[in-house]
């Protein structure tokens, strides 16, 4: 038996770490019986239309690990009291290089630290065991000291750390976003020291200094190295950051001043472990690092259907009349306003600048450079994002473009900034702040109705509810069946919307299927169907009508 679920306009919310499911899959698959929800009453002069699709789970590619190594050891001259042939530190990397381990496309870079931080080899493959390439470049790098820059005996391991994150951020924009490729990272950096951190301007470095450099601060929890599992235009295209932190200590072939351990520092380097969710190895009594027990673990992306939603991008709130005006160019200011300002209402950018009319009105408090809204040269703030023809693209594919997601302060990587289950545009042009860390939840109109549920549900986020001009719109409802179990584990779907907000003409409107790494809560992933519906009429998508606005998903 098929099970039907009709479910406009009631939001199933499942709250695990800000998922929010408002299409609720998983009944599809395990309620018998018809269920029937109490529909949402709202109010509005626009006619109404039918949306039927049917679709399948979208097919997502395998994604590729790329697995980044990062060697950070400390060339001080203050290690020759444990290690005065430095062997303690090189040896071993050459030696894990050798091993049977890994892949020949994984990539090793080399960073050491004194005074100051340089990179000694860069991102290099590991190579075959016919031909090591990093293997060879360590021993080269070991065998000429006069390459490891200046050194007066300090160890400033702040600074190798912050050069190793500059790294990481480099690789990702220079391989990953805008190369397209279809990767995830996972980053692995193995830090060797054998005494107190200290630098040449400021001494003996804290604790909370050294860690700074690693996790942040109360103030900027965000900075440091693992800041970029937080920061939206990198944390997409990390699956993890493994840190192991390595004390070692003792003499090693002959070091003449019988070094001994250091409480101070051994706490230090386990803490940093602590602090970063990394592991903590020792090597004492001269015993060579192992870098064999520094592993890593492997996690496969999968991708699981979340929600599908219409955007009634035609339309705005007027918060005047309390009843929704055309937005004929979806730029955020209704038609109407657009006259009175000057600004062509059927065009998103009118003067040509590169900044969509509502984005700038918005900015600058009018909707073009020039009163009359003549053609215009790019907007000064998004001359860097301009390509050569003064073309600013949308790398996320949110309807955003670069520069004014940069303006806006959202993610011009991810569709999806606050991850929840809106994309920026969408938000951007209801009136809601895309930016907003947990903007679902909020209530900007006091009306005990979450932003979230309003847009999905054509309400304003703006006007309390209980005022709303009274014109006669019936509920929108939607009705969602599954209709076939595929062989590769996907899905089928038919889903019903009727009293879709029209006009009498042709009205666009998208349909998105948001799917969600249910291993870990913090990206979104969108494929939309863009299409237009008119008044008393049914349009019907199809499989093929969605594309996407994902780097992960296949058409």
């Amino acid at each position: 038996m098929k099970t039907i679920h009709r479910l406009f306009p009631m939001i199933l919310a499942i709250n695990l770490n800000f998922i929010l499911i408002f299409i609720n899959f998983s009944l599809l698959q395990s309620c018998k019986g018809k269920k029937e929800l109490d529909p949402l009453q709202i109010s509005t002069s626009i006619e109404v239309a039918q949306v039927e699709a049917e679709f399948c789970d979208q097919k997502f590619q395998d994604i590729k690990t790329q697995k980044l190594y990062i060697n950070l050891i400390d060339t001080s001259a203050s290690a020759q009291k444990t290690d005065p042939t430095y062997i303690m530190r090189f040896h071993p990397i050459i030696q894990d290089s050798q091993a049977d381990h890994g892949r020949a496309e994984d990539l090793y870079t080399l960073i050491n630290f004194n005074d100051d931080a340089q990179v000694l080899i860069p991102w290099t493959p590991r190579g075959t065991e016919n031909t090591p390439y990093y293997n060879n470049l360590v021993y080269n790098t070991y065998n000429n000291p006069s390459s490891w820059g200046g050194d007066q005996g300090f160890s400033d391991m702040t600074k190798g750390v912050l050069l190793a994150k500059s790294l990481i951020i480099k690789y990702i924009e220079d391989n990953v976003i805008f190369s397209g490729n279809n990767t995830v990272l996972e980053i692995t950096l193995m830090v060797a020291s054998d005494g107190r951190p200290t630098s040449q301007t400021q001494g003996e470095l804290t604790e909370a200094q050294v860690l700074d450099a690693f996790v942040g601060n109360a103030q900027n929890p965000n900075n440091g190295l693992m800041g970029l599992l937080k920061n939206s235009n990198y944390s997409r295209y990390i699956n993890k950051i493994n840190v192991v932190s390595t004390y070692f200590w003792g003499n090693m072939l002959g070091g003449q001043y019988g070094a001994t351990a250091d409480p101070t520092h051994e706490a230090l380097m386990r803490e940093i472990a602590l602090r970063t969710g990394g592991r903590f190895l020792m090597f004492n009594y001269g015993r060579p690092v192992n870098y064999n027990l520094f592993g890593d673990a492997a996690k496969k992306i999968k991708k699981e259907l979340l929600s599908a939603h219409l955007h009634f991008k035609s339309f705005v709130w007027d918060p005047k009349s309390k009843e929704p005006k055309y937005d004929s160019d979806g730029d955020g200011i209704m038609d109407e306003k657009e006259r009175e300002l000057g600004s062509n209402p059927e065009v998103i950018d009118t003067d040509g600048d590169g900044l969509n009319d509502g984005v700038e009105y918005k900015l600058t408090g009018k909707p073009c450079r020039e009163n009359d809204c003549s053609k215009s040269e790019i907007f000064p703030l998004c001359i860097s994002f301009a390509d050569e023809n003064n073309v600013i693209s949308d790398l996320d594919g949110d309807g955003l473009n670069n520069c004014e997601e940069n303006l806006l302060a959202t993610s011009y990587s991810v569709a999806d900034t606050n991850f929840n289950g809106i994309t920026d545009y969408e938000e951007y042009q209801m009136g809601i702040n895309p930016a907003l860390p947990n903007s679902w939840t909020m209530d900007s109109d006091g009306d005990k109705k979450r932003n979230f549920d309003e847009i999905l549900q054509f309400l304003p986020s703006n006007i309390n509810n209980n005022q709303l001009a009274d014109v006669g719109i019936k509920p929108v409802t939607y009705f969602m069946e599954k209709t076939l179990e595929l062989n590769d584990g996907r899905s089928c779907y038919r889903l019903v919307i009727n009293n879709v907000p029209s006009r009498f003409n042709a009205t666009p409107t998208d349909l998105y299927l948001v799917y969600q790494d249910f291993s870990s809560t913090k990206t979104n992933y969108f494929s939309r169907a863009s299409f237009n519906v008119s008044a008393n009429q049914s349009t019907k998508i199809i499989n093929e009508d969605f594309k996407q606005i994902d780097l992960d998903t296949i058409p």
